[in-house]
């Protein structure tokens, strides 16, 4: 089946896009390549990231381990 979010990549990548997109739109403090890895993020279930961009700070729900 084509076009289906689970079987298709491609629409996997338009759905997290759009999540950026919208997380973009609701927020002045993420920026779009953060909104995309948030979406990513988002799809799979997790809550952590390892990063030095301090922009993850803002963002309720997200633990940044910055060490």
């Amino acid at each position: 089946m084509r076009g289906v979010a689970g079987d298709d990549p491609g629409a996997r990548v338009s759905e997290d896009a759009l999540r950026a997109r919208d997380l973009v739109a609701s927020s002045e403090r993420v920026s779009a390549r953060d909104a995309l890895h948030l979406a990513v993020m988002a799809r799979y279930g997790v809550r952590r990231i390892l990063t030095f961009d301090a922009g993850f700070d803002a963002v309720a729900g997200i633990e940044r381990i910055a060490e």
